[in-house]
């Protein structure tokens, strides 16, 4: 017996809302002077991230790559023109599944170039306003800085420990598996069991990451 699986799982609700929301993201960014680009979902480059997982598609001039973010695409673009630029359209991710999660899925992605992390802050809060309708949902807007979020859940400063210091954490409070993880490994751990819980409620802003910070000083 056939099964009755050709319907679409989507609503015309669903369809109507997604098209409105849409259409005030481009309305937002045309008001704002940002461009937007169509780039191409097929590249001969894949990411560069170890833990994304690209999909191949086999060709006869060589592999391909369905991209999983514009964002090599559009830095190219930047480093060429100097642009404000967009991108509204799919991506995929091969390991990608689950319950928040599709292989394939619409990603916005944008680019200021004499923007700093704060105006974008403010320009994603602007955006989120405009597609909510002004509806008070994100009312309260907390920036901090990952050092902050440190020292004020745990009081400890991420930038001064060692990462022995950070092993011999995460191996007391999570477990002797972590006792020989990465630095990065280790903060990420603490980040996500302790400090991502206690931040305050509502929209909540973190920068200045130690991986950011390093790269900027460097």
């Amino acid at each position: 017996m056939f099964e009755n699986n050709w319907r679409p799982q989507t609503s015309q609700e669903v369809l109507v809302a997604r098209s409105k929301i849409i259409t005030s993201i481009r309305n937002f960014f045309s008001r704002n002077n940002v461009l937007e680009v169509d780039l191409p979902v097929l590249s001969s480059a894949t990411v560069s991230d170890p833990f994304i997982t690209s999909f191949t598609v086999n060709h006869p001039l060589g592999d391909l790559y369905l991209q999983t973010s514009p964002e090599y695409l559009m830095k190219r673009l930047i480093a060429e023109t100097k642009g404000d630029y967009y991108y509204l359209g799919k991506a995929f991710r091969a390991d990608e599944v689950g319950r928040l999660h599709n292989p394939e899925f619409t990603i916005l992605e944008w680019y200021r170039c004499d923007c700093d992390e704060f105006d974008l802050m403010d320009e994603i809060i602007s955006l989120i306003h405009v597609v909510s309708k002004g509806r008070d949902c994100y009312k309260n807007v907390t920036k901090l800085s990952y050092k902050d979020c440190y020292q004020n859940t745990l009081s400890i400063d991420p930038h001064a420990l060692t990462t022995m210091e950070l092993q011999t954490f995460c191996k007391l409070k999570l477990g002797s598996q972590w006792a020989e993880s990465s630095r990065k490994t280790c903060l990420d751990l603490i980040f996500n069991h302790f400090i991502q819980p206690a931040l305050p409620s509502g929209v909540v802003f973190v920068y200045e990451f130690l991986s950011a910070k390093l790269a900027y000083l460097n």
